[in-house]
């Protein structure tokens, strides 16, 4: 479900702080345009830095560690 995948995003970003939307797309087994849309989506609501070009990705603020850390299991399934 999109919930689900949208949380697996946050676990890898948050784990690896930077990716690419090729490589989340690699992971996860579906389209960069995908990871993209999820992106925006999360963007809404958490504080992700994208960076365009050759060498761009995915870039999340130091806070989002511990906001996600301590999200309470159903808030963030909604994800």
């Amino acid at each position: 479900s999109p919930s689900k995948r949208r949380s697996t995003i946050m676990d890898l970003l948050r784990d690896r702080r930077y990716e690419t939307p090729n490589n989340l797309a690699a992971l996860l087994g579906i389209t960069a345009r995908t990871i993209r849309n999820d992106i925006t989506t999360l963007s809404c609501t958490y504080p992700f830095q994208t960076i365009r070009g050759r060498y761009g990705g995915i870039q999340v603020a130091s806070s989002i560690t511990h906001i996600v850390k301590n999200l309470h299991h159903n808030r963030k399934f909604c994800l």
